[in-house]
């Protein structure tokens, strides 16, 4: 059995050897459960729930939301830290069909709703040279997807290219309980 004085380890001898005092445990466990708890929170900042960008193009898929939606759209979610999408910073701009019912968490959502969530790597929303990613919803009239509330989701890059045109990545998180009260809103106002 080790035992930590200083820097220095000694074994413990005598009576009772097996079972040394529990300081001792603490202290030489301790250091590794720390280690092992920096590395659990290390993987969940850096981690994505989706797949990183392929690299792949365009398939002329175009994004549903506008290039100035930031001038057409209201802020509905003010800059946060998300770790839902692996630790990223971001805010929430919603059309004006989505804006007032998506703050009085009206669910569902009237068919036209937009909502658009910018994902920033760096440690605000300020910098547009950190923006890498949008993550979009976009309510279809009834039939498009009833399984699943009737969401277009897409995951477009900075430039704009349309990397996911489905729901495989983002309906797992989605369905929970506290998503599906407010119409598969997970990100609350």
């Amino acid at each position: 059995m080790l035992k930590i004085e200083g820097r220095k380890a000694r074994k413990h001898k005598g009576r009772g050897a097996r079972h040394a005092p529990a300081a001792t445990h603490c202290t030489l466990f301790s250091v590794q459960h720390w280690l092992f708890a920096a590395m659990g929170i290390a993987f969940l900042l850096t981690a994505r729930c989706t797949p990183p960008p392929d690299g792949g193009g365009n398939d002329g898929t175009e994004p549903v939301f506008p290039t100035n939606y930031r001038s057409v759209f209201a802020e509905v979610r003010d800059c946060r830290l998300g770790i839902e999408h692996g630790g990223v910073m971001f805010r929430v701009y919603a059309n004006e069909i989505a804006r007032d019912a998506y703050l009085d968490n009206q669910d569902p959502l009237p068919v036209g709703s937009v909502l658009v969530k910018e994902e920033f790597d760096g440690p605000g929303c300020t910098d547009d040279s950190d923006l890498f990613q949008w993550r979009v919803m976009r309510k279809e009239a009834p039939g498009f997807d009833p399984d699943d509330g009737d969401w277009h989701w897409q995951r477009v890059l900075a430039d704009r290219r349309v990397v996911e045109d489905t729901k495989a990545s983002c309906i797992r998180c989605h369905r929970d309980p506290e998503c599906l009260r407010r119409d598969y809103m997970c990100t609350e106002p």
